[in-house]
C-alpha cells in the first residue's frame, strides 16, 4: 500500500477547510466528519500525485515526528478512509487536470 497514490472520491464528498480544520461531508452515506490537524494535514495531501509513502515522509517532516509514528497514523487514517469509500488508491499518479 506504500507505494499506491490516493485520491480523494469526488463525486461522493464534499469538504471545506474550516478554522484549520476540514469538515466533510460523504454524500453517498450522508455522514459528516471533522479532522484534527494531522488528519487534516493527510487530507490536503490526497490529491492523486503522492503515495503514501510520500505522505508518511510529509507528515514526519511537518509534525516532527519519527518515520513509524508517522507510518502508522497515515495507515490508520487512510484505512478508515477506504472502509468508509472516500478514497481510492492506484498504481498510478492521477492526471492532472
Amino acid at each position: 500500500m506504500m507505494n499506491k497514490y490516493i485520491s480523494i472520491k469526488k463525486n461522493n464528498i464534499a469538504y471545506r477547510i474550516i478554522n484549520g480544520e476540514v469538515v466533510i461531508v460523504n454524500l453517498k452515506k450522508s455522514t459528516f466528519h471533522t479532522l484534527n490537524p494531522v488528519a487534516t494535514f493527510i487530507w490536503e495531501q490526497l490529491d492523486g500525485q503522492a503515495t503514501l509513502s510520500d505522505i508518511v515522509e510529509r507528515l514526519s517532516q511537518e509534525f516532527e515526528i519519527d518515520r513509524e509514528t508517522s507510518e502508522n497514523d497515515c495507515v490508520d487514517f487512510i484505512n478508515d478512509l477506504l472502509n468508509k469509500d472516500m478514497i481510492t488508491l492506484s498504481s498510478h499518479p492521477l492526471e492532472k487536470s
